[in-house]
């Protein structure tokens, strides 16, 4: 009797073992299927707006143009052919494009649907099997005033990545040149090596269709002068503001190009009347003519931080070279003692020399750090963290520029684009 009891009470048991063992594979299968489309969901998602990101970018770059009422077209259909290139069928999505703003027709709005597929809703019953998941995104495009700053030294006639140096900055400058529309965008051109130039022609002005030929013209010589390319940079667009005060408003640029280290700049500089100067210049420089001197460097820096606090100016720039000294054992990079201890190298790039100097130029941060460097008339010899204190009172936090770099010469003209499409198209939230 006891046994047969005992039996019962084990099948009991056992039944019971069963049923929650059910319970909890189920329980199991619907986490794991209901995790499987959040994670597409989720992943979906960032596709989705990298493509309405996309459409909203390239009809915001006619703003100013005469194609203006093309944006909300042109928005649409690179959305659409970049929802079709991910695998979405036409009938699954929706996208609406127009002009935010009204008859200013700078902001390009872009927002629709799109039905996503679920892995699991779609094998439980009576629930839907595809998620409309709804996209927006927003794009300004601001009238764009530049002043480019090309490095025309004797290194400029070397070879890098088996292209001279200067042949292919003339081809990636000329192509920038064409990213911007004459008659709205504003553009001068300063050449600088232990001097710097506006040549004839280049000066800020609205209608730069004929910088090209500008560009063609440019022979390379001399010695680098940073400090006073940036300042005839500075001076240029400061001189462009105070004709033109609706410019303030713009996307104000200086894109440096170099493929070294300062080996002059200025031990005094002013600005003069340029009919004073045999060559009209508009300023006096007394050269400072040591290579490898600390000052060349800090007087570059000093003269970005200028230029960023009187201008509100964003500078871009694009370092051309590699580093030179001898490879590390470990194969982490190329390294001389005098290398290591230099602040203006970071010696972990191989790819561009004075790499720390340029991106402190740019107001970039090392990869390493997250915050912005801003170098005010102190902190610059070393690499201190972003220190708000630098920052003189009243003045706004400097603007965040870009910097890039390339050992190949041949790279320079995606370099250029990418700079491009950064001032043209801006994603707003």
């Amino acid at each position: 009797m006891n046994s047969l009891f005992i039996n019962k009470r084990r099948s009991s048991q056992s039944g019971y073992f069963l049923a929650l063992g059910a319970i909890v594979v189920a329980a199991l299968f619907i986490l794991v299927g209901l995790a499987a489309d959040s994670a597409q969901l989720y992943r979906a998602r960032l596709r989705l707006q990298r493509a309405y990101d996309a459409g909203a970018i390239a009809g915001s770059k006619v703003s100013g143009t005469v194609n203006v009422d093309r944006g909300p077209f042109i928005a649409e259909q690179v959305t659409r052919i970049n929802l079709e290139a991910m695998g979405y069928d036409p009938g699954d999505f929706q996208v609406n494009a127009f002009w935010a703003d009204g008859a200013d027709k700078s902001i390009m709005h872009v927002d629709g649907n799109v039905s996503l597929p679920l892995w699991f809703m779609r094998i439980v019953p009576s629930m839907t099997s595809h998620e409309s998941v709804e996209t927006s995104a927003r794009a300004a495009s601001k009238r764009s005033v530049v002043v480019l700053v090309l490095d025309v030294t004797g290194s400029m006639n070397e070879l890098a990545g088996g292209v001279r140096k200067l042949d292919a900055l003339k081809t990636a400058a000329k192509n920038f040149i064409n990213l911007f529309e004459p008659g709205y965008d504003y553009m001068a051109i300063v050449k600088f090596s232990e001097l710097a130039d506006i040549p004839p022609g280049a000066d800020m002005t609205s209608n730069f269709s004929h910088f090209g030929s500008i560009v063609d013209t440019l022979s390379a010589g001399g010695f680098t002068n940073t400090q006073l390319g940036l300042w005839l940079a500075e001076h240029t667009m400061k001189n462009a503001l105070i004709a033109r005060p609706d410019l303030t408003a713009a996307h104000k640029a200086i894109v440096l190009v170099t493929d070294g280290a300062p080996t002059h700049s200025c031990n005094s500089l002013v600005e003069i009347d340029p009919a004073l100067d045999p060559h009209n210049r508009p300023y006096d420089c007394q050269l400072f003519t040591v290579p490898k001197h600390r000052d060349n460097y800090d007087r570059a820096l000093l003269q970005a931080d200028a230029v960023r606090a009187s201008s509100g100016v964003a500078i871009y720039t694009i370092g051309i070279g590699a580093l030179r000294g001898r490879r590390l054992p470990d194969g982490s990079g190329y390294a001389t003692d005098l290398e290591r201890d230099d602040a203006y190298q970071d010696y972990r790039d191989e790819v561009s020399l004075k790499s720390n100097f340029l991106r402190r130029i740019a107001n970039v941060a090392p990869p390493n750090n997250t915050e912005p460097v801003h170098y005010f008339r102190s902190g610059i010899l070393n690499n201190a963290q972003y220190n708000p204190a630098l920052v003189p009172p009243g003045h706004p936090a400097p603007a965040r520029g870009l910097y890039l770099a390339t050992s190949r010469a041949d790279e320079l003209n995606a370099l250029f684009q990418t700079i491009g499409s950064s001032l043209k198209g801006r994603l707003i939230r």
